[in-house]
């Protein structure tokens, strides 16, 4: 009980070393990669006495918005850090950025900016050839294809404050695979009638036997598991709010919508259905809508509530 009084007491001391020394600031990194998804907090001036209303995040260059689609939670066991988790697009220009917090409280609006640096990065490229089935998956008009996008670029854009699973770090969704297709990778399809089209790769291509299990890469909520034109068997799991991790070409579903999964559950194995040209994984990361690069946060944390000790040490 001693140790656990004094780690409370420890936590309420950073707290307000935090709250007292960066209200009215955002704390976060002063670079960022394209493609990376990186914590943002925002203490307004009213930070841990008045009632968080709401809020977002706007990417600006030039005085152009390039990015407006975060918005704050309560970071998970406490109630009074808010945070965002905000990705950067892979397509974005390199180069210096203002980044804008608008905070809505109690008290009134409060507008908090700071300089961020897009540093580059090279992403390979790539030509798929499909064959005459596979052409007509990605280019055959379909109402229910349509529908299938639909729903779920609705899902990639709810937000609840309450859905709050997983900070730390992730599990890989398999332990043995080959990489096919790396996140980010310039895909030019090749199509069976001679023509072409060019797209961004928004995740990972793992290659394994057909029925390797599948875990949840974290605690999670499964928000779809359905099997779908494009995309074959698919799952959606949540584990922050605007935060997913997406599973496609499945072989088979070992999960339900509404399941409630621990870090490693089998959510379903590994499959060729839908647009895929050999068994593989497609799994992919979303932070309000953006696609951004899983693979770090397999080595380090969702949410990096360090930038608040960084920032004090440095400050002390």
């Amino acid at each position: 009980m001693r140790l656990n009084r004094e780690r409370f007491f420890l936590v309420l001391l950073f707290l307000s070393l935090a709250y007292s020394l960066f209200a009215g600031e955002i704390i976060t990194h002063d670079y960022a990669a394209l493609g990376e998804g990186i914590t943002v907090f925002a203490l307004p001036d009213g930070a841990g006495e008045e009632a968080y209303l709401g809020g977002e995040i706007t990417l600006t260059r030039g005085g152009s918005p390039v990015y407006s689609r975060s918005q704050f939670f309560l970071y998970p066991g406490d109630d009074k850090s808010w945070c965002a988790l905000m990705g950067i697009p892979s397509d974005l220009e390199k180069g210096t950025y203002v980044l804008t917090c608008r905070m809505e409280t109690e008290g009134g609006t409060e507008v908090l900016q700071k300089r961020i640096a897009l540093t580059e990065r090279e992403f390979p490229s790539e030509v798929l050839v499909l064959n005459g089935s596979l052409t007509d998956i990605r280019v055959k008009e379909d109402p229910e294809k349509t529908s299938q996008a639909q729903r779920l670029w609705s899902l990639l854009a709810s937000f609840d404050d309450e859905e709050r699973y997983t900070s730390g770090v992730l599990v890989p969704p398999m332990d043995e695979y080959r990489v096919t297709t790396d996140y980010g990778c310039r895909r030019v399809y090749e199509y069976a009638d001679g023509s072409e089209a060019g797209t961004i790769h928004n995740g990972w291509d793992w290659a394994a036997p057909t029925g390797t299990p599948l875990k949840a890469v974290g605690k999670g909520r499964i928000v779809m598991a359905e099997d779908r034109i494009v995309t074959g068997k698919s799952v959606m799991l949540e584990l922050l709010p605007g935060v997913f991790v997406l599973y496609y070409h499945l072989d088979e579903l070992n999960c339900e919508v509404g399941d409630l999964v621990e870090a490693g559950d089998i959510v379903g194995t590994v499959g060729m259905t839908g647009l895929a040209t050999g068994p593989h994984l497609h799994w992919e990361m979303r932070i309000s809508r953006v696609a951004v690069d899983p693979l770090p946060f397999l080595e380090g944390n969702l949410i990096d509530k360090s930038l608040y000790m960084d920032k004090i040490v440095d400050t002390l």
